[in-house]
C-alpha cells in the first residue's frame, strides 16, 4: 500500500497497517480495496467494525456480482471517478472529513458505467480527462439512459478553458470544479447539487402520487357513472311512457310536471355521461372511431337541434360551410359532440342575438379545417378566458349562479380535439361577444392521449 503513499501522508507510519494512512491533521482512514478502487473508512468507523467483530465487506457492505463492493453507511452515496490515483485519494479523503462516508471509487470511464448500473447513487464526480472512455462519454451515457438521466454529475477536470465548460453544461452536467478544487467551494457545490437532487426526486414522488390518486378518482367516477346511468334511464323511460299515456288521456295537468321529471333526468343524464367521459379521458381508455364524413349535414344537424332552445333566447342561427373542405376523416361523433357544447354555450349566454357557426380550410392550411362558433352574448375578460378549459370550472361564480352548468362541457370538448390533433381556441371581449373556434387536421390520427388539463392561452381578445 505504500506506493498509493502521497505527501499529504506521513510515508514513515505506513507500516504500522497495509491500509493506513495519516491525514493533514494526524487523523486516520482506512483506504477499503473493492473491485472498482478504494473507499475511505473514518478512523472512528474502523474502530466500530471492529469492536462489532464484522469485516471490511461486512454488514454494512454491499455484493455485486462476482466482487465485493464495500461502503460505509451514509445518507448520501457518491461516485468518484478518476484515473489519476493521487486525485482520488485526495478527493477521497477530502469528502471523508466533511462527512461523506459513502463513497464508491471508480478508476476509469468504464468501470463508472458498471458502478451504475450496480447500484443506486446520489451524485457523481467525474473527470472529465481519461484514457479509453473520457468523462464526456460517461456523462452523455448517462444523459442517454432514462435510468440516469436524473443523476447529478459534477465534473472536475484541470482543463478551465471556457468551451470544456460549455460542453459539459450542454451534456447536462449539474456543476463543474477545476483542479486544484478548493475545499469550501466543493462543500458547496455538493451540497446543492444534493438539495436539488433532493427536491427532484420530492416531486417525482408527489407527481408519482398524484397521478395513483387521480387514477383511482377516475376509476371510481367510472364506475360510479355506470352504476348510476342504469336507474336513470329506467326512469326516464317510465317517464316518458306516462307522458305519452297522459297525452292520449289528455290529461293536461299531468304533462307539466312529467316534462319537469324528463327534463330533469336527461340533465343528470349528460352530466354523468361528461363525468364518464372525462374519467376514461384521464385514464387513458377513451377510444376515437375515426370514420370518413361530410361535415356540412353533421352542422346541419346541429343546427336543427339548438333552434328551439335559441328560439327560446330569441337568437337567430346561422351556418355556413365550405364545399372546400370535401370529406373529413375523424370521428364524427366526438366532433359533433364538440361543435355541440360550443353552439349551446353560445346560445346560453347570448340574448336576442346572433350565433353564427362557420367552416372552412384554414388559411395557408389546406389540410387543416377551422369551425368558428361566433355570438354576440355576454364576452369574457381575459381572466375569465383562463378559467375556461379547467374540470369543474366556470368563468366565475356570477357565471354559475345566472346561468347553470359544472364547467365539464369544455374540458371534454378541448380533450376530444386534442385526442384528433387538434385544439380549441377561444377570443373575445366583455360586451361584444365570443368567438370559439375549433381546429382540427382534414385527416385525423388518433394522439395516444389527450393533453393534461391546460390552461388556455388565449389569444389577444381582439373581437369584430
Amino acid at each position: 500500500m505504500a506506493d498509493k503513499c502521497t505527501d499529504r501522508c506521513r510515508a514513515e507510519k505506513c507500516s504500522l497497517t497495509d491500509n493506513a494512512h495519516y491525514s493533514d491533521d494526524d487523523s486516520v482512514v482506512n483506504l477499503l480495496p473493492t473491485r472498482v478502487g478504494f473507499v475511505v473508512e473514518t478512523q472512528a468507523a474502523m474502530i466500530a467494525r471492529q469492536a462489532n467483530g464484522t469485516a471490511a465487506a461486512g454488514r454494512d457492505g454491499l455484493r455485486l456480482g462476482a466482487g465485493d463492493w464495500t461502503v460505509n453507511e451514509s445518507r448520501a452515496a457518491l461516485l468518484i471517478v478518476d484515473d489519476n490515483d493521487d486525485n482520488r485519494y485526495t478527493l477521497t479523503l477530502q469528502l471523508n472529513l466533511e462527512g461523506y462516508t459513502n463513497l464508491t471509487v471508480a478508476t476509469n470511464g468504464r468501470e463508472a458505467l458498471d458502478a451504475l448500473q450496480s447500484r443506486p447513487f446520489d451524485l457523481v464526480l467525474l473527470d472529465v480527462m481519461m484514457p479509453d472512455v473520457n468523462g464526456y462519454d460517461v456523462l452523455e451515457n448517462m444523459k442517454a439512459n432514462p435510468e440516469l438521466r436524473d443523476l447529478p454529475v459534477i465534473m472536475i477536470s484541470a482543463l478551465s478553458e471556457i468551451d470544456s465548460v460549455i460542453r459539459c453544461i450542454e451534456l447536462g452536467a449539474e456543476d463543474y470544479l477545476s483542479k486544484p478544487f478548493n475545499p469550501t467551494l466543493l462543500r458547496a457545490r455538493i451540497g446543492a447539487s444534493l438539495e436539488k437532487k433532493r427536491l427532484r426526486d420530492e416531486i417525482k414522488e408527489n407527481s408519482r402520487r398524484l397521478e395513483t390518486a387521480s387514477t383511482h378518482k377516475s376509476q371510481f367516477l367510472a364506475n360510479m357513472s355506470h352504476e348510476l346511468r342504469t336507474p336513470l334511464n329506467a326512469i326516464i323511460g317510465v317517464t316518458e311512457m306516462m307522458r305519452d299515456d297522459a297525452q292520449e288521456l289528455k290529461l293536461d295537468d299531468k304533462i307539466e310536471p312529467l316534462d319537469r321529471v324528463l327534463g330533469a333526468a336527461r340533465h343528470l343524464l349528460a352530466l354523468i355521461n361528461d363525468i364518464l367521459d372525462l374519467s376514461k379521458i384521464e385514464a387513458g381508455r377513451m377510444e376515437l372511431h375515426l370514420d370518413s364524413f361530410s361535415l356540412n349535414p353533421l352542422i346541419e344537424d346541429i343546427v336543427k337541434t339548438i333552434e328551439p332552445l335559441a328560439a327560446k333566447n330569441a337568437n337567430r342561427v346561422v351556418a355556413h360551410c365550405d364545399s372546400a373542405i370535401g370529406m373529413m376523416h375523424a370521428d364524427p361523433m366526438r366532433i359533433r359532440q364538440a361543435l355541440l357544447n360550443l353552439v349551446s354555450n353560445a346560445n346560453k349566454f347570448t340574448e336576442r342575438g346572433t350565433i353564427a357557426i362557420n367552416a372552412g380550410l384554414e388559411d395557408g392550411h389546406r389540410d387543416r379545417v377551422t369551425i368558428a362558433v361566433t355570438d354576440t352574448g355576454i364576452g369574457m375578460t381575459v381572466e375569465q378566458m383562463g378559467k375556461l378549459f379547467r374540470e369543474f370550472s366556470q368563468a366565475d361564480s356570477t357565471t354559475s349562479r345566472n346561468y347553470g352548468g359544472t364547467g365539464l362541457g369544455l374540458a371534454i370538448s378541448r380533450r376530444f380535439c386534442q385526442m384528433m390533433g387538434g385544439d380549441i381556441t377561444v377570443e373575445s371581449e366583455p360586451g361584444r361577444g365570443s368567438t370559439f373556434k375549433i381546429w382540427l387536421p382534414r385527416i385525423a390520427s388518433p394522439t395516444p392521449k389527450a393533453l393534461p388539463a391546460l390552461e388556455l392561452m388565449a389569444n389577444s381578445p381582439q373581437h369584430s
